[in-house]
């Protein structure tokens, strides 16, 4: 499978960290809508009608919004048990997932990009 992304990204990450846990193979194709092109904009929006990333290229089709991606990659793997064995255990799985994209990720992104050096 193939992730279309910005490799310094928080949202990448968590996919990448996700995939070595769920013993997944990603390769990585760099890639930034913003900037681009009109005719390379409109063929990426093929993949994600939003124009945005990450997107995932898997053999069913594409996938957008990294948190479906992330549970995607999860359960991917049958031998894996990173999403959990029981319907309560995925809900735990869910509830931290739901909580890290409302709460902790609009907060350490500033500061993340900062330290990196992306943002003053």
């Amino acid at each position: 499978m193939k992730l279309i992304t910005i490799s310094y990204g928080l949202r990448t990450h968590k996919i990448m960290v996700a995939a070595r846990y769920a013993g997944v193979d990603l390769t990585v194709e760099e890639f930034f809508p913003r900037g681009q092109p009109e005719d390379v904009v409109a063929e990426f929006k093929k993949k994600n009608p939003n124009g945005l990333i990450p997107v995932l290229e898997t053999p069913e089709g594409h996938l957008y919004e990294s948190n479906a991606i992330l549970r995607y990659i999860a359960r991917h793997n049958e031998n894996s048990k990173l999403y959990g064995s029981t319907d309560f255990e995925r809900a735990l799985v869910d509830q931290y997932v739901d909580w890290v994209a409302l709460y902790l990720e609009p907060a350490a992104g500033p500061v993340l990009r900062t330290y990196l050096g992306y943002a003053p």
